[in-house]
């Protein structure tokens, strides 16, 4: 007997035959259990296997009939009688259960069987129903019965029968349709690199399918809705051209010729006033015989709205997904050729994360791997003991040849191994010199120990080495970081690295190293620094963005002293001179785990931040920089200023009509800046207020997960208007209209309201507003006001009514709402409020004297 039945038979005590997780269902309560079909009688068991669920034991003579659910997945038993006892008359008891399970035919014959067979032992004859029961499927088993074979491009997928090729006679693209009003595209794309500085990341589909929504966005007119019969084409919300119904990661799940090519894919179903728009993009990558490059394939269907298809949406989508699932390349039999991977991987033509696919995927290395390992054994031996894991040293030592201390040797003998002793081209071993440094600083991280970053472990314990082996390791790790010049004729030595080191370094009356003594530097012979040429320089991006990442060039600069910013203007030269988004994200990654506020030393790096926002169009990046820029905003009015005296207004009121996740941390930055005065007159000349009042029309659209943006908005308004901005009267009125209708039907936090009120009271100019506030608002405020325990948000309900209350009609809103009783029950000890509450309610008496209340 299986191991579990015989579990669950001692737990029901009973000769259990079959068992299966199902979700059952009584009345509307539903809980995952086991069903247990045993000889005597059906049991259910709770998930956890604790015990029988209570008064769940159903024996087979009380089964009055089981059903098969119409839409299949279910089965119905229906019982003559209740397992449950019955309290009283009112009490519903449990007539019929709803099972759900994925093999609910096999349950439904288990079931069948256990009943047929009880009836017989107990009634020694057949029962009447005991003919076969068949079940009739819409759908066929076959997943391509009634589909036809359709080839193009180097693939085949499978189609339905009645699509008929309507496409004109191109290379790329194929056009199909049938008389369901559906209609499918497929085009594909010609294979590129994977790893090609021209394309995007081919695991980064998610802005490729934002290409594709732009593109419906432009040419789709609005979805009419029930409060407007005819749409401003200068005022169209995104929601009413388009409905996103899915968007997410797609995984295909049919591989019909053992393809060894990885798929990474995306898919997207839109819905806009006509039809439904299903896109895929599916990017095969690793294509044999060289695994080196990848292709897109673009599947677009389109499928015109009726009733029958607003019924069927999820069948069409089924069928979508069955066709995209079945694209499948023409080869047969997926040869690659190893020897020529082999030999490119030799002179490491790739970039540094495919070798780790091929190394994970199908075991190639280079073959000198075990030499590229010695230069990382000799590395950590430099390390004391207790710093590593010997284990991992002496597993790195397997099969290795050549040993030596000097971790540089292996350089040596590796060029040796690949070029031989009488190749006379320097400047092709200088440059597979500098690749090679990179792909070993890759292998430190990635390829040798799993998850342990040895770098990290290296640069964390440089400090407690001493000073012969400190100075190996340096020279090691200055080797993989490579500064050199861009004449790759010239031969590379660490002399550059120490020029630039020389510029940037200011020395400190302290040792540089543990047992060095401290040199004190004459006064009377200042040093000549020598003037680097960047232009002329290279250096290998992920090994140096990594170093910076762990802290090595903060080691070597040794900054302890405030006043010393060697090491922030190199970072600013770095991220200045050399566009990389990964060195720039490790280096801003750094200073955005650094408390706030950041100290005066960092400031030189914001002009370079800036820099990087104007020129640059990366989501990511932005995001990075305007987090860090944040920090550095934080009570610090230095770092504002320099900000914006390098005119960063500008770039943010541009960021400001972004429809993206960095509009949120826009906004921020903004406000952050505009609590300086001068600064909100820069800000007003830049035209924000504009468009703030085009972000309020955009996202004040009933969705309230936007509170967050309105409430920054709202904050960054109030700001402004201390600058006495000209705006029509219409204008102020609307934004007025917005901010009541946020705090009346939205739901945020205090901090979230607290922009709003902050906000209206600094906008209502006129009477008609403050009329029109007070007669909307003044009862709500007054609620808070005994509910809200927050001093804050109390301040600013104060601030607001002292500003209604110059109206008498306000005043007397305020009376009618009970307004002294509020104010005498109100239980709060702080000065300032009390002070606001005997400034109301002396205002509202002077206000109302002549009123015959």
């Amino acid at each position: 007997m299986d191991d579990y039945l015989a579990a669950f038979s001692s737990i029901v005590s009973d000769r259990v035959r079959y068992y299966e997780l199902v979700k059952i269902t009584i009345h509307t309560s539903s809980r995952k259990s086991y069903i247990l079909i045993a000889d005597r009688s059906i049991f259910f068991v709770t998930f956890d296997l604790g015990g029988v669920i209570k008064n769940s034991k159903i024996e087979y003579d009380n089964i009055k009939d089981i059903v098969l659910g119409e839409f299949g997945n279910k089965i119905t038993l229906k019982l003559n009688k209740s397992p449950t006892p019955l309290k009283n008359e009112s009490d519903l008891g449990v007539y019929e259960i709803i099972i759900e399970t994925p093999d609910y035919t096999t349950l439904y014959d288990k079931i069948k069987i256990a009943i047929d067979t009880d009836y017989m032992i107990k009634h020694f004859n057949e029962p009447k129903n005991g003919s076969k029961v068949t079940l009739e499927s819409n759908e066929t088993i076959l997943p391509f019965y009634k589909y036809k074979k359709v080839t193009f491009g180097g693939y085949y997928f499978f189609l339905k029968k009645s699509f008929k090729d309507t496409s004109f006679n191109t290379m790329y693209s194929r056009r199909y349709e049938d008389d369901r009003g559906v209609s499918m595209t497929v085009n594909i794309r010609d294979p590129f690199p994977i790893y090609c500085m021209e394309h995007d990341d081919p695991f980064d589909l998610y802005n490729y399918t934002r290409r594709f929504i732009d593109e419906v966005k432009i040419v789709q007119q609005p979805i009419p809705t029930s409060d407007s019969d005819e749409a401003n084409t200068n005022e169209i919300d995104d929601r009413n051209l388009y409905e996103i119904l899915r968007d997410e990661i797609y995984y295909k799940k049919m591989n019909l010729n053992e393809d060894v090519a990885k798929w990474s894919c995306y898919h997207v179903l839109l819905r806009t006033q006509d039809k439904f728009i299903c896109y895929f993009i599916l990017r095969r990558l690793f294509i044999p015989p060289l695994l080196d490059t990848c292709q897109d394939i673009l599947v677009r269907f389109d499928l015109v709205i009726t009733p029958n298809s607003m019924i069927n949406i999820c069948n069409y989508w089924n069928e979508f997904c069955l066709i995209v699932n079945s694209f499948t390349s023409n080869t047969s039999h997926f040869t690659w050729n190893k020897e020529l991977i082999e030999l490119r991987v030799n002179n490491l033509r790739f970039k540094n994360e495919m070798y780790k696919s091929l190394k994970i995927h199908f075991n190639i290395v280079p073959s000198y791997f075990n030499l590229v390992k010695g230069f990382v054994v000799s590395v950590l031996k430099l390390l004391p003991m207790q710093a590593i894991d010997q284990y991992i040293i002496y597993k790195l030592n397997d099969n290795i040849d050549v040993y030596t201390d000097e971790p540089l040797e292996y350089v040596y003998q590796i060029i040796h191994y690949v070029y031989g002793s009488d190749y006379s081209n320097q400047a092709i071993i200088n440059k597979f010199k500098m690749r090679l440094a990179d792909f070993i600083a890759f292998t430190m991280d990635e390829l040798v120990i799993g998850n342990q970053l040895l770098l990290h472990i290296i640069v964390e314990n440089l400090s407690v080495v001493d000073t012969g082996s400190r100075r190996k390791i340096e020279s090691a790790l200055i080797f993989l970081m490579h500064f050199r010049s861009l004449n790759f004729n010239e031969k590379y030595t660490d002399n550059l690295f120490n020029d630039i080191f020389d510029r940037y370094y200011q020395p400190h009356d302290e040792p540089q190293h543990p047992n060095e003594e401290v040199t004190q530097p004459t006064t009377d012979a200042p040093q000549k620094r020598k003037d680097i040429d960047w232009n002329s320089i290279t250096f290998n991006y992920y090994a140096t963005s990594r170093l910076l990442e762990e802290g090595f060039i903060n080691v070597l600069f040794h900054s302890e002293k405030i006043e010393d910013n060697g090491y922030i203007l190199f970072i600013c030269t770095l991220i200045e001179k050399y566009n990389d988004y990964n060195l720039h994200k490790r280096i801003i990654r750094n200073m955005l785990k650094l408390p706030i506020p950041l100290e005066d030393v960092y400031l030189p790096i914001i002009p370079s931040l800036v820099h990087i926002l104007k020129n640059t169009g990366n989501e990511k990046q932005i995001m990075l920089i305007l987090s860090l820029l944040i920090n550095f905003s934080y009570h610090n009015d230095k770092a504002k200023e320099l900000m914006i005296n390098n005119n960063i207004a500008i770039v943010l009121n541009n960021f400001v009509l972004l429809e993206n996740e960095c509009l949120l941390l826009t906004l921020k930055l903004i406000l952050n800046l505009t609590k300086v005065n001068m600064h909100q007159i820069v800000f007003i000349q830049t035209g924000l207020l504009f468009n703030l009042i085009v972000a309020l029309q955009k996202y004040c659209n009933g969705n309230r997960d936007h509170i967050e943006l309105i409430s920054y908005i709202a904050a960054i308004i109030g700001h402004l208007y201390n600058t006495h901005v000209n705006l029509q009267l219409n204008k102020w009125e609307y934004i007025v209209d917005v901010m009541l209708y946020v705090y009346s039907n939205y739901k945020g936090t205090v901090e979230q309201f607290n922009n709003i009120l902050f906000c209206i009271s600094k906008v209502i100019n006129t009477r008609k507003l403050s009329l029109k506030v007070g007669k909307q608002l003044i009862r709500i405020l007054l609620l808070n006001l005994s509910f809200v325990r927050d001093n804050n948000y109390i301040v600013n309900i104060f601030e607001l009514l002292i500003k209604l209350a110059n109206y008498v009609p306000n005043c007397l809103i305020m009376i009618e709402n009970n307004v002294t009783q509020i104010l005498e029950e109100l239980d709060v000890k702080i000065d300032i409020i009390v002070q606001f509450s005997i400034k109301l309610s002396n205002k509202i008496r002077r206000k109302t004297i002549h009123c015959n209340i």
